[in-house]
């Protein structure tokens, strides 16, 4: 039996097809190639370190089918986190419940689905889908994650991200 890591399996579908492209919205047409997605799950990857997300810890995803949910997805496989992925026809009461029940450590969800929500019983950090934008935090080090992202990007890439970085 041949034993393979999913995870390498991503790394050489990134490298081999790094210009190519990776994933596709259908409505607006936006394509991200296989070189955008890396650095995309790079940029997650260097949240989930500030964030103190380690490995076997949850997030939450709640959302409609989109590259961002697809991004989000895959970044936190490939961080050796777990996904929990929840239903976004779920009623906000089941939403919340799984948010708490899961233990998830923050959640990325589309704004319509937020506004719904008691914002008071969930008490992670809550990032939209698909901009990123951060939507709640009781931390403030969280509150400005989104404004120092970039440079954080920016110290641990110096020479810009490139295919060996994955």
């Amino acid at each position: 039996m041949i034993q393979q890591n999913f995870i390498k399996i991503y790394e050489e579908s990134f490298k081999s097809n790094w210009e190519l492209p990776a994933l596709s919205n259908y409505k607006d047409r936006k394509t991200l190639s296989y070189s955008q997605l890396a650095e995309k799950i790079a940029r997650i990857h260097i949240m989930y370190e500030e964030l103190g997300i380690r490995k076997g810890d949850k997030v939450a995803l709640i959302g409609k089918n989109h590259t961002g949910w697809s991004l989000v997805f895959l970044a936190t496989i490939t961080y050796g986190a777990v996904i929990v992925p929840i239903l976004h026809e779920f009623n906000p009461e089941s939403i919340e419940h799984i948010i708490s029940h899961s233990e998830s450590r923050c959640v990325f969800i589309n704004k319509k689905i937020w506004e719904n929500l008691d914002k008071n019983k969930v008490t992670v950090p809550v990032f939209s889908l698909p901009s990123f934008d951060l939507l709640q935090s009781h931390d403030e080090t969280t509150k400005e994650l989104p404004i120092k992202l970039d440079a954080l990007f920016a110290k641990k890439y110096p020479d810009g991200f490139h295919k060996e970085n994955i």
